[in-house]
């Protein structure tokens, strides 16, 4: 949204400030109210510069009424003016235009678009990424075989052999957006649709699939059904698991966390319901309750933590020995306001 990158922070009117006072948490609020004694102004206004220099969070200038002095500061570039537009209902692509506007050329965003432009330019890729941008993107479906694992039939992937049956083709879109289409009337978050999409990947026959962190929506287990997964699946994670009331999957859901192998395969539940000698598929998918609410450096640390048991979980002998295919969602550690997407 911005081209050059020099935003100091963007202006709403009151009335937008109370629609995105809980959605932002981690901001820096200016409300611009000059005081009307002139001798006093000057006073005010090195206060106001100086605060809106700020750069340890996204600066939020609150004004409602018309000011000069905010005026200038809209021509100059300094502030970006955002009364009287229809802000986003998301949290995220509310956070993502925020980002966008006080970062602009800059952006992880702009630059997970143009790495997506590049790389789906070159033919007979399998490109994992479920996101909306990938999804539709017309230079994807002119040049790869396969999206998310969906492919045309007669071509699938084997962990042994590669690809089985032709020699990959460039993939029928009529199939995945049929399938895409009916995650949209399902379901109007972009958050479910994009699980939705990567979980078209996952089933295999003669898999059971190990979910931590598989709490959120309805969409991945709708998903499942649609492909006829007949494994079984346990789920680890400390909230609630919302299944629809004609969900047949086997699902068990264990109310735990994990931070190592042994918080899985230790569990008296995973023992008493995993199959003997059963191969696994593993999705690691964990949230943080307050990550919306931490600083970067706070956020960061949790990162690099959440890395260091992923490491440690991964590199077991019982990881090495049992799980067959995994998918691993982990944000990336930035210096800047907001987690990335990836290309």
């Amino acid at each position: 949204m911005a081209n050059n990158g020099n935003y100091r922070g963007v202006l709403v009117d009151s009335e937008q400030y109370r629609i995105i006072a809980n959605t932002i948490q981690h901001k820096h609020v200016i409300h611009y109210n000059p005081p009307k004694n002139t001798s006093e102004m000057q006073n005010y206004l090195d206060k106001f510069w100086f605060r809106l220099g700020y750069e340890r969070a996204t600066t939020i200038v609150v004004a409602s009424k018309p000011n000069n002095i905010l005026n200038e500061l809209i021509i100059s570039g300094l502030i970006y003016d955002l009364r009287g537009m229809k802000l986003p209902s998301s949290d995220g692509a509310l956070y993502d235009m925020m980002h966008e506007i006080l970062t602009g050329k800059s952006t992880m965003i702009s630059n997970c678009n143009k790495i997506r432009d590049v790389l789906a330019k070159h033919e007979f890729l399998r490109w994992c990424g479920a996101e909306l941008e990938s999804v539709f993107n017309e230079h994807v479906y002119a040049n790869i075989s396969e999206v998310c694992g969906n492919c045309i039939i007669g071509h699938y992937f084997s962990n042994i052999n590669g690809v089985e049956g032709a020699l990959p083709q460039v993939m029928n879109e009529s199939y995945f957006r049929t399938e895409f289409r009916d995650l949209i009337s399902f379901s109007t978050e972009d958050g479910q649709k994009k699980l939705g999409a990567i979980m078209y990947a996952i089933p295999r026959f003669g898999y059971d699939i190990i979910y931590v962190g598989g709490s959120p929506g309805k969409a991945w287990t709708r998903v499942l059904e649609r492909r006829g997964f007949k494994g079984k699946v346990m789920v680890f994670d400390p909230e609630p698991l919302v299944l629809s009331n004609s969900c047949d999957l086997q699902i068990m859901h264990i109310d735990a966390e994990v931070h190592s192998i042994e918080d899985i395969t230790s569990h008296p539940i995973f023992r008493i319901y995993a199959s003997v000698g059963a191969k696994y598929i593993f999705i690691w998918d964990v949230r943080h309750s307050q990550a919306r609410r931490m600083g970067s450096v706070s956020r960061n640390e949790c990162i690099r933590r959440e890395i260091s048991e992923l490491n440690q979980i991964c590199g077991s002998a019982w990881f090495r020995d049992n799980v067959a295919i995994y998918q691993l969602k982990v944000n990336t550690i930035l210096k800047c306001r907001r987690h990335s997407t990836s290309p």
